[in-house]
């Protein structure tokens, strides 16, 4: 009865992770670093140290690869798009980002849908649900425009708005396509940008935002054997979460917990849950390098330090944050 449970609450979870934009069904996004050494390509995500072998990369990586390592094997590479979870691991299919090394798995474009960018002058454009945020570092000045309207012609998306400041009014438009876009330090973008800001016309390139949900994955656990008793947590992508707590006590039942869960700044996960008896917990965790968390306030049932390990796919973008982006 636990394992169907257990069964039952991971389907749910799953059926939660809605993606965005549209992909090949049965895909999910995902980010890591690629390897060629004696000619094979080799993966693994990022927060995590196990490689799985790229039976078939697409043409455009291993082009980008051999650009980004300079020819040499060994090196390297971050790499991010859609791919499959195959039994062999995961296995990237199309490629949004190329470039760059491990320092690019910290990049979390934390709060943005999308992010736009681009160089002389360096400018930033957050897109979100709700606004467009513009920051342009050289002038020390930032805008925030609510409620953009949304546009489509072709392959090209353009949102735009304006605020009023003084007796004059802010015009911004954000015009993006599915067009190749390389930056200034070589990085490969499959997304290229426009950005209109005051009668001036900024190009750049653009990248998916909310980058630190995909180091997460929709479920947790103990390992095995290293606690008497046995811990799932489940993330859904909306926000709503399970925590499980199974004391393999003949006759005792499950300990289920229901709540929400959200992301704190410093690679943080706050999750707070309601008891059958109607207690609350606030649950902080610590999301290792190792792409596992490790609870850190006390709690009288769990006590303090514990550790859950991925046991679950990974978390994908919430299905109300799918912006038509292409």
């Amino acid at each position: 009865m636990r394992n169907i449970v257990l069964i039952l609450s991971a389907a749910a979870i799953v059926a939660g992770c809605q993606v965005k934009p549209p992909s090949e069904e049965g895909q999910v996004y995902q980010r890591g670093v690629v390897s060629q050494e004696a000619g094979a390509f080799r993966f693994r995500l990022c927060h995590s140290l196990s490689w799985y072998s790229l039976s078939s990369p697409p043409e455009l990586l291993m082009d980008q690869y051999s650009s980004a390592s300079a020819g040499r094997e060994g090196v390297p590479v971050y790499v991010e798009g859609w791919g499959s979870d195959t039994p062999d691991g995961w296995q990237l299919m199309q490629p949004r980002v190329i470039g760059g090394g491990l320092d690019e798995c910290e990049e979390t474009a934390e709060g943005a849908a999308l992010r736009a960018f681009g160089h002389g002058p360096a400018w930033v454009a957050d897109l979100s649900e709700d606004r467009i945020v513009v920051r342009e570092a050289e002038r020390f000045r930032s805008f925030t425009f609510s409620s953009p309207e949304y546009l489509r012609q072709g392959n090209l998306r353009r949102w735009s708005a304006d605020i009023k400041r003084g007796r004059s009014r802010i015009d911004v438009a954000l015009s993006v396509e599915p067009r190749p876009c390389i930056d200034r330090r070589g990085i490969w973008y499959a997304l290229s940008a426009q950005l209109e800001l005051e009668g001036w016309v900024f190009n750049g390139c653009a990248r998916y935002g909310d980058l630190g949900r995909l180091d997460l994955a929709s479920r947790y656990s103990t390992p095995a054997g290293e606690y008497l008793r046995d811990l799932h947590l489940l993330l859904r992508a909306d926000g709503r979460a399970r925590l499980i707590v199974d004391s393999n006590t003949e006759g005792q039942p499950l300990d289920v917990r229901t709540g929400h869960w959200r992301r704190l700044g410093s690679g943080r996960l706050l999750l707070e849950t309601e008891r059958d008896g109607g207690d609350q917990d606030t649950l902080l965790w610590s999301v290792e390098p190792d792409g596992s968390i490790r609870l850190v306030t006390d709690d009288p049932a769990l006590g303090r330090g514990l550790r859950l390990v991925s046991s679950g796919v990974a978390l994908q973008w919430p299905e109300a944050r799918n912006l038509r982006l292409p």
